[in-house]
């Protein structure tokens, strides 16, 4: 047996309440992965070409990693093993679940970086019939990990837009597409305008009424919200304006148009391997 980390936390429960550790326990291994996220090559290739027909490639494969999970060093060292009331314990801390939940994993290294992920093919380890540990898989929601979220607000007036920027920390070279609350400071409609100088993106909604309250942008699945409850659509400039703001790769100026307070909240995807 021999010691690998310290500690991880799922869906917000330390593995040290469950009495375990991140080991490397007898034949158990925490598996290597692959570093950056794999690209997905779509192409044919047919007799008479050397060159295929290259239609482009993705990059959605998610990672996929093995961790190992076995009794802290003390209670090894007591002789405390797992019993079958530990391992239900365990087993619905893990994979009780119906959707992704959020995995840190403690070390200095990684201490702003989180992974969304789901559990599953528990495995006990035993030695000599009684339990020390689980194996399990993992498997994330994407090729990457998360930066902890960041935040980044803007103050606009009636008489200046608000300019600054937001250095994208992505590690996916296309567009990151985040999610945006918009708080209008004035008694009248206002006519918000948000520019991307870096990509030449431009959303738009004409006279918002400020008795939606706030509006909230889901730039990633293009839903738009307001606290009041009212339809937010048939205010957007469409075509014109119907951009969703998005962050490419780099220093990203963001110029805002209208009085009020825009606050976005970002997640950078990153590689940094499981």
């Amino acid at each position: 047996m021999s010691f690998h980390g310290t500690s991880m936390i799922f869906d917000g429960i330390a593995c040290e309440e469950m009495g375990l550790v991140m080991y490397e326990f007898d034949n158990y291994r925490q598996e290597p992965t692959k570093f950056s996220s794999s690209l997905a090559i779509q192409e044919d290739r047919i007799g008479g070409r050397y060159r295929s027909l290259f239609y482009g490639g993705t990059v959605n494969e998610p990672l996929v990693y093995k961790m190992v999970l076995c009794v802290r060093e003390d209670k090894a060292m007591r002789g405390e093993h797992l019993d079958r009331w530990d391992l239900q314990k365990i087993a619905s801390w893990l994979t009780g679940h119906t959707e992704y939940k959020w995995l840190h994993i403690v070390q200095r290294d990684m201490k702003d970086v989180r992974y969304r992920c789901i559990f599953s093919e528990l495995e006990v380890i035993e030695v000599a019939g009684n339990a020390w540990g689980v194996s399990c898989k993992v498997t994330c929601d994407s090729p990457y990990a998360y930066l902890t979220p960041r935040s980044y607000s803007f103050t606009a007036t009636k008489s200046n837009a608000a300019t600054g920027t937001i250095m994208s920390e992505s590690t996916h070279n296309g567009f990151y597409y985040p999610k945006l609350t918009i708080k209008p400071s004035t008694k009248t409609n206002v006519l918000v305008t948000i520019e991307n100088k870096l990509e030449a993106s431009t959303f738009k909604m004409l006279a918002v009424p400020t008795s939606f309250g706030t509006v909230s942008i889901d730039c990633e699945n293009g839903v738009v919200t307001t606290g009041s409850g009212e339809n937010p659509y048939e205010h957007i400039d469409f075509p014109n304006g119907f951009h969703f703001p998005r962050f490419a790769r780099g220093e990203n100026i963001v110029t805002l148009t209208g009085a009020g307070t825009y606050k976005f909240e970002c997640e950078w995807p990153v590689n940094v391997g499981g």
